[in-house]
């Protein structure tokens, strides 16, 4: 029986469990820093900011474009049932089956921010009544980078 392949298999077993806690570990630094990065960047009112992150294999520059992006979701505020009711009175019915879909609810709210700048405080107030006390709009900011 040859066993280089159940060596082979082992070593990479090894490797990927290696990967993976060095992607954990990279995952948390990253989180760390994408905190501080959000709140500079706000406190100095960047959207975006462009940086130099090395050199490719002519020497040229390697850029990478750090922005922000802000996408809403909606939700209940505990109270599914009360929340499928007020959206059925306030005439989003469409909305509704056995449960409401959490991406099309959040579209919905994203048309009350066409621009993106609205808290959600602000787009609650602009749905109909019956929806207000049962409806959640959170902010999720995170930071973001491509190729410059």
């Amino acid at each position: 029986m040859d066993t280089n392949n159940y060596i082979g298999y082992a070593v990479l077993e090894d490797e990927e469990r290696a990967l993976k806690a060095r992607l954990k570990e990279i995952g948390e630094k990253k989180r760390q820093l994408e905190e501080f990065l959000l709140d500079d960047m706000a406190d100095n009112g960047l959207a975006k900011l462009t940086v130099r992150v090395g050199a490719d294999e002519d020497g040229l520059p390697v850029m990478k474009t750090l922005y922000t992006r802000r996408q809403l979701w909606a939700g209940h505020q505990g109270d599914r049932q009360a929340l499928l009711e007020s959206l059925k009175t306030a005439g989003y019915e469409e909305l509704v089956g056995e449960t409401v879909n959490t991406n099309t609810l959040s579209a919905l709210v994203r048309e009350l921010d066409p621009d993106n700048i609205r808290t959600p405080e602000e787009i609650i107030k602009d749905l109909p009544l019956e929806l207000q006390a049962t409806i959640k709009v959170t902010e999720k900011i995170e930071l973001r980078s491509r190729k410059a």
